[in-house]
């Protein structure tokens, strides 16, 4: 993604992004999150980014250890009042603008130093002006290998990608096809 533009999602990109991809866990979030609990204990993971206010949420308030978190008060697409609380538990804040159905490069750039700065040891929150989406796919692509990257499926439950080899090189044949650099 080394030089990329601002991004926008094809149609058909969205299609295949709408789908569950990685682990979903479509149980109570007191549920899931014991699952997930068994799983961060067993993988290690270097990192655990989550995308998204109600699933940072839940993970911190059950005392996961979220590294990053990609936030745009809202959830469903609505606003949710009261995610102060969230942003202030974090050492270092991000902010930057990503609308809707785009990578937009000081998005891409925000989420590249947010992972430099949780590999030092700080943990990050990225605030959205517009949605945080689609930050999945940068937090993959720049994070350590078997980095946890968690967030809420909007059928309910959650979904957990664990950065790899293999995904990265999928993500990027993703970007490649259904995304298409503009000037904003």
């Amino acid at each position: 993604m080394k030089g990329v533009k601002d991004l926008i999602i094809s149609e058909e990109g969205r299609k295949i992004l709408s789908m569950p991809i990685g682990i979903v866990i479509y149980k109570e979030p007191s549920d899931a999150l014991e699952i997930l609990r068994d799983l961060v204990d067993n993988y290690n993971p270097p990192l655990i980014i989550t995308v998204g206010d109600v699933v940072t949420g839940n993970l911190l308030k059950r005392k996961f250890k979220v590294n990053i978190a990609i936030l745009d008060g809202k959830t469903l697409r609505k606003e949710i009042i009261e995610y102060k609380y969230i942003i202030d538990t974090f050492d270092i804040k991000i902010k930057c603008k990503n609308p809707s159905g785009f990578l937009r490069s000081e998005a891409l750039f925000s989420v590249k130093k947010a992972i430099q700065k949780a590999k030092e040891g700080n943990s990050v929150v990225i605030v959205i002006e517009g949605e945080e989406d689609l930050l999945g796919v940068p937090a993959l692509l720049y994070s350590p290998k078997k980095t946890m990257i968690i967030y809420g499926y909007w059928k309910g439950g959650i979904a957990i990608i664990f950065s790899c080899k293999y995904l990265r090189k999928s993500f990027n044949k993703l970007l490649k096809k259904y995304f298409v650099k503009v000037n904003l």
